[in-house]
């Protein structure tokens, strides 16, 4: 893996990306015997940082279904694995995009003073305020909420009418993020 890891990295110097994305690849491989949990039996999973505009895969980590039995974290698992990829490589500017499985405000902020941007979903408990969750949205519209402590911005959609959409972001901080919908706008 890490031989496979350098070889990518090599080629990618000359693509200069402009973001990065982390998501779960889960591989087709049957693993036999008894010495992984069950949720590895059906494949392992490869969370990896690949180049948004390339798509060449920059670092990865297998997934085992669970956290190794010798780690002492403190923070969401998540977090950790975004950090762990993002930090052996200097990627000062750059944007990492990500889904609700890996968001919280502590790694937007953390990759921030990094001096990466964060852009991604997120799930609405612990990190928005309840005034935010259960304010009325008509279907199509969003609202934005700003917190000026952080410098951080959460977009709310409601696409259906069932559910809500909640939009982290450390990089866009007006209130013109959502096109051709009205948007409200709060500021905490």
């Amino acid at each position: 893996m890490e031989v496979l890891v350098m070889a990518l990295e090599a080629l990618h110097e000359e693509a200069k990306p402009l973001g990065l994305e982390v998501s779960w690849l889960k591989t087709k491989v049957q693993v036999f015997g008894g010495f992984l949990d069950e949720t590895v039996q059906y494949g392992l999973k490869i969370v990896m940082v690949c180049d948004a505009e390339s798509h060449y895969m920059l670092n990865a980590i297998p997934y085992w279904g669970r956290e190794p039995y010798n780690s002492k974290r403190t923070s969401h698992w998540g977090k950790h694995l975004v950090l762990k990829l993002t930090s052996n490589c200097g990627w000062s500017g750059r944007t990492v995009t990500a889904d609700n499985w890996f968001s919280s405000l502590p790694l937007a902020l953390e990759l921030k003073k990094a001096g990466m941007e964060y852009v991604g979903t997120i799930r609405s408990k612990p990190y928005i305020q309840r005034s935010s969750l259960h304010m009325k949205i008509e279907i199509g519209e969003s609202v934005a909420v700003f917190n000026h402590e952080h410098n951080v911005n959460l977009q709310c959609t409601r696409p259906n009418k069932t559910k809500r959409v909640h939009i982290l972001s450390t990089m866009h901080h007006i209130p013109t993020v959502v096109e051709k919908k009205r948007t409200n706008i709060q500021v905490f």
